[in-house]
């Protein structure tokens, strides 16, 4: 259907999302996709992927800004207000974090894989293999 301005494709946003808004690439995971306006997960690697049906709310980290096929880049509109430099509490994949203890010696706080969806503050955007790793966190409050 023809839009106003002559255009046989049609817009998936009803409005522009914010212009203030995180925005960060991610690689798609390998036989996976993302698609323009579906919410986005992480897989466990720290890729990215289309939330399948059913996905809970603590895991979707923003929105798709394109189509994008497996194994290239996508800019996703993220639903945190700001990345931290953090630390890994203990190994963990990425995806949603709670709190853990803060740091003194390094300066920076410690999160771990939340337990629960009322404890999720964020995501970690790396995986970590050990108490210590450096990892970046979207932080959601």
């Amino acid at each position: 259907m023809p839009t106003t301005l002559g255009s046989v494709t049609t817009s998936k946003f009803e409005k522009s999302p914010e212009a203030h808004k995180l925005h960060n690439e991610f690689v798609v995971k390998t036989g996976q996709a993302a698609y323009e306006a579906d919410p986005v997960i992480f897989a466990t690697d720290g890729d990215v992927q289309s939330a399948g049906a059913g996905a809970s709310a603590e895991t979707v980290i923003g929105i798709a800004m394109m189509d994008v096929a497996a194994d290239e880049r996508v800019t996703i509109s993220m639903k945190g207000y700001a990345l931290v430099n953090a630390l890994a509490g203990a190994a963990l994949n990425a995806g949603p974090v709670e709190l853990g203890a803060y740091d003194a010696t390094t300066g920076k706080r410690k999160y771990v894989t939340a337990t629960t969806a009322a404890k999720t503050v964020g995501h970690s955007l790396h995986v970590a293999t050990a108490d210590g790793d450096e990892i970046q966190v979207c932080i959601l409050l």
